[in-house]
């Protein structure tokens, strides 16, 4: 793997924790990822198979993965703020932006702040399908995913939520089941990428497709996992992370002839 680099950023109302590894090279945009409910952890697999051909950087938003203090408060209106205020600092260029789980809602929000920092928006397993959107409902969905997901899914997010607490969790996720993405989506200028897991209920395939046709340039692809699909499938999450990257004005260029909802199934 990489060497991954701790670094903190100044954004003006705090300091942002940040890891970074791979290294910029020409034509070729930075990976930004958020986490979901800031799982930091999460998301080391896809961000060492990203790195190998670009620089990647995950951001510790809420703060979780860190000792002391978070960051910012633990909802998806905050993280996106937070994030908006570290593009508009750092991004040199357009970068792509991932998020996963509620943090790809608070990226939608975060992209369209800072709309001049993004080049294309990625959203893996963006949260909630509109079935689990209710109590009961996420405890089914929920339930029915975590049976597909690898046990060291699980190994990967203890650490982050242990620090973080059941109270700003719960907060976290009660954001997230308020904040209906499908609202926003058609506001967003760069083209969208949705990514789902073949057997995730939290984000269900039919809704990634959902969302991808209300973007304005939207794709959508299904991967065969579950909702840790960058934790299970980094390869595979990384090689439409490059396919993100192409669609950048700074990404390398290809002849591409979509239709406005491609489904592919990889």
């Amino acid at each position: 793997m990489p060497d991954v680099i701790s670094e903190s950023f100044d954004v003006g109302d705090g300091v942002v924790q940040a890891a970074t590894c791979g290294q910029a090279r020409p034509g070729v945009p930075t990976v930004v990822i958020v986490p979901g409910l800031g799982a930091v952890g999460s998301m080391d697999r896809i961000q060492a198979a990203t790195a190998r051909w670009t620089r990647c950087v995950v951001l510790d938003l809420p703060g979780f993965h860190q000792r002391g203090p978070d960051s910012c408060a633990p909802n998806v209106a905050a993280v996106a703020d937070w994030t908006a205020a570290w593009l508009a600092r750092y991004a040199t260029d357009p970068v792509v932006l991932v998020g996963h789980s509620t943090g790809g809602q608070a990226m939608l929000r975060a992209a369209l702040t800072a709309p001049a920092a993004v080049g294309s928006l990625v959203l893996a397993g963006v949260t909630f399908d509109p079935g689990a959107r209710t109590p009961m409902g996420l405890i089914g969905t929920l339930s029915r995913t975590l049976g597909h997901d690898p046990l060291s899914a699980l190994g990967a997010i203890a650490a982050d939520f242990g620090r973080a607490g059941l109270v700003a969790l719960a907060a976290f996720a009660r954001s997230g089941l308020a904040d209906p993405p499908e609202r926003l989506i058609g506001r967003v200028r760069c083209p969208v990428v949705v990514v789902s897991g073949e057997h995730d209920y939290l984000s269900t395939p039919p809704w990634g497709r959902r969302l991808a046709a209300l973007a304005r340039q939207g794709s959508s692809f299904t991967l065969p996992g579950a909702h840790a699909f960058p934790h299970s499938l980094p390869e595979e999450f990384s090689l439409l992370l490059a396919e993100a990257a192409a669609l950048c004005p700074t990404g390398p260029q290809r002849d591409r002839s979509h239709d406005r909802t491609p489904v592919l199934t990889v």
